[in-house]
């Protein structure tokens, strides 16, 4: 369903490149001219003290704050070894600014994050760590962790409605085997992340959920890291009402496309070989005959009809009151920071102001 530009096999050969022990940050930005400084800083901070190399490469869409001028003075700050600028003509999407800045990276390993100080750069170490047991390692807002400590600070309730309404579908019509589905803060081997971008990839936000399911449906494994998101300092959200559709747009997709359709690579395994609507209709099946089966067996013959109609009926009501709950629950239990965590962030990036 999103046929990929480049073929699968010549990516599998950057196994075999030596690359530099170095982690490559894609920064995608757009209108981030006050953001842009501090995350960096936080970043330069962070790595320095773990003592990690690193780099960032800026893909600026031609933003009309200025942040592509803020970018130039910051390459000059921090060098032209640790700041790559890869700036574009236009807002071409989130999807393809990870493919431009990919072109740029350097490094054995890729991380995507935000611009918008809602992903801390200090949780990048222990991700770092925790890959030598993984292909994917995932910063987490919904896993089990500090409570008060990780999670997420200054979501009203529309914005958690969305985020839990888009993971429960996901959870239900895909079956990930990652609690935070649609985060974007994510660190790759790097012949992982080409091989996956080079199987296509859905546009916008939908990304992160495209690489999270082919991700698993390939065999490769995903570990998690609890985080503290703190919603943006400055600047507006770029989630609308267009990226809503895509997302789902894309999330029928990936339930009706068949895995094995994706490209063959060496050393990689289709860990899924059948789609995930077929499954579905399998067990429908299944379970529609059982049905019938306990009704012919219980029920007389003059009511057959009636009960063997109106069940059915009554199961998707309920299912639909299950749904409805779920996610209602997910929000009034959603795991929240405390103040102090907003708190510390606004005095770290004091310095850098």
């Amino acid at each position: 369903p999103y046929p990929g530009s480049r073929s699968v096999l010549l990516c599998a050969q950057y196994r075999n490149m030596a690359r530099a022990e170095r982690i490559s940050i894609i920064l995608p930005t757009y209108n981030e001219k006050e953001n842009l400084p501090l995350i960096v800083g936080l970043i330069h901070k962070e790595l320095n003290a773990a003592k990690l190399d690193y780099e960032v490469i800026i893909v600026d869409d031609n933003s009309p704050d200025g942040t592509l001028e803020v970018a130039k003075e910051i390459q000059k700050k921090y060098g032209e070894s640790h700041i790559v600028l890869a700036p574009r003509k236009g807002k071409l999407g989130l999807g393809t600014a990870y493919k431009h800045g990919l072109e740029k990276c350097r490094g054995n390993y890729v991380l995507l994050m935000d611009a918008d100080l809602s992903h801390h750069p200090k949780f990048i170490p222990k991700m770092y760590n925790l890959l030598k047991d993984y292909d994917i390692v995932t910063g987490t807002r919904y896993g089990a962790g500090t409570p008060g400590v990780t999670g997420v600070y200054g979501w009203n309730v529309r914005r958690k409605l969305t985020s839990c309404g888009a993971n429960y579908l996901a959870k239900v019509l895909l079956r990930p085997r990652v609690s935070d589905l649609t985060g974007s803060f994510r660190l790759y081997r790097r012949e992982v992340f080409d091989i996956l971008l080079a199987t296509g990839m859905p546009k916008g936000y939908a990304f992160q959920m495209g690489i999270a399911v082919k991700a698993q449906d390939m065999g490769f494994k995903i570990g998690e890291v609890p985080i503290s998101f703190v919603d943006r300092l400055y600047g507006e959200s770029k989630l609308g009402v267009k990226e809503i559709i895509t997302y789902l747009k894309a999330l029928f997709t990936f339930f009706m496309y068949n895995p094995t359709e994706l490209p063959k690579v060496s050393g990689v395994t289709v860990a899924r070989t059948r789609s995930r609507f077929f499954e579905f209709v399998v067990m429908l099946a299944f379970l529609t005959v059982v049905y019938l089966c306990a009704c012919f067996a219980t029920i007389d013959t003059d009511n057959f009809l009636l009960v063997a109609l109106g069940m059915p009926f009554g199961l998707l009501v309920l299912f639909g009151l299950y749904s409805v709950f779920s996610v209602l629950w997910a929000v009034a239990t959603f795991p929240t920071c405390k103040p102090a965590v907003h708190a510390e962030l606004v005095k770290e990036i004091s310095e850098y102001q």
